[in-house]
């Protein structure tokens, strides 16, 4: 299992409408709620795999690989806590929960939820 960037769910909010401006954010900030307490509970992507919260807020519940197409989620955001199996979650990164919200190592390139224009209903 690849292992994701950990962020606080504020962070995580803020990073979200900074990058979708006009975005209404009582909807986003619901959607990722269900999503977090959905990943909590154990809720399982179609392929399986555990759900990614940060993803399924804006395109429904699935895992990082059937949302992205990537398995390598080592570059990309997780709420911190949306898990309970830290091991997901790299221990080399910091958490991500003030200031910028890029880790700093040039992975600006990373493929991010935030570009979806989907939204879970």
């Amino acid at each position: 299992m690849h292992r994701f960037v950990p962020i606080s769910f504020e962070r995580s909010v803020t990073h979200y409408l900074k990058r979708n401006p006009g975005e209404n954010p009582k909807p986003f900030r619901q959607s990722l709620e269900e999503a977090v307490r959905a990943k909590r509970a154990g809720k399982l992507c179609a392929c399986g795999n555990p759900i990614w919260a940060i993803g399924s807020a804006v395109v429904g519940y699935a895992c990082f690989t059937c949302i992205t197409g990537q398995a390598d989620a080592s570059a990309d955001y997780e709420i911190d806590t949306a898990t309970q199996d830290r091991s997901l979650v790299s221990q080399r990164d910091q958490w991500v929960d003030s200031g910028s919200a890029e880790r700093g190592d040039g992975n600006s390139d990373r493929r991010d939820p935030q570009h979806h224009t989907g939204a879970r209903e």
